[in-house]
């Protein structure tokens, strides 16, 4: 009985300094991808996609009113990219991380981050392409 009573009390403890390692990690691995950055220039994009739809809107009248909103949207972002950190392992984690601090582990994240914002600027072009194609199609049908 005292065995158990030990084992089970060695569960309880090691199970939140387990989770506190993995989420060191995962906010590591995150820090080290720029989850941050590349959320943050989403948002930059989605502002200007609202300014062409909404041109009245202004930058003030829109922090001063939606800021919360806009934050949690970010929190939402950040929290859908910790989420896919979920497919790796805490000992994959560990050999990502290490990985990412070598040379070559530096030039992918770095070419990667370059690669987002080309990314997330051109999806922004694309979007404004398809919205004027479909509201031109709705349009001509009328």
């Amino acid at each position: 009985m005292k065995v158990s009573l030990l084992c089970f009390w060695l569960l309880c403890v090691s199970l939140p300094l387990q989770a506190t390692e993995r989420s060191k990690m995962e906010n590591e691995i995150s820090e080290i991808l720029g989850f941050e950055q590349t959320v943050e220039h989403y948002f930059v994009e989605y502002k200007k996609q609202l300014f062409k739809l909404y041109p009245n809107l202004t930058e003030e009248y829109v922090e001063l009113n939606y800021a919360p909103i806009f934050q949690y949207g970010k929190k939402r972002y950040i929290n859908a990219y910790m989420k896919g950190l979920l497919v790796y392992s805490d000992e994959e984690l560990r050999q990502l991380i290490d990985y990412y601090k070598s040379d070559k582990g530096k030039w992918i994240v770095n070419k990667n981050l370059e690669s987002n914002v080309i990314v997330l600027d051109d999806l922004a072009l694309a979007s404004d392409d398809f919205n004027k194609v479909f509201i031109e199609k709705l349009e001509s049908q009328q």
